[in-house]
């Protein structure tokens, strides 16, 4: 997956990448019975400043686990 950005724009298909990898993350904890519980822009990351670079969920302070 390529990021590339003109004048600060994402194209259609970047977003896509990066909400399919928002959904897959969430997926995840959402299978380990996880809740984030505090999403919002500012706890989404990317891992480096690389094209492509992997996204991170990060601020699991208010994390809650559900039985």
């Amino acid at each position: 997956m390529v990021f590339k950005s003109n004048l600060g724009h994402f194209s259609e298909a970047d977003a896509q990448g990066v909400l399919r990898q928002i959904a897959e993350g969430l997926a995840y904890m959402h299978s380990q019975n996880t809740a984030h519980c505090d999403l919002k822009p500012d706890n989404f990351m990317f891992l480096d400043e690389s094209e492509g670079a992997t996204l991170k969920i990060i601020d699991f302070g208010m994390c809650m686990y559900i039985l």
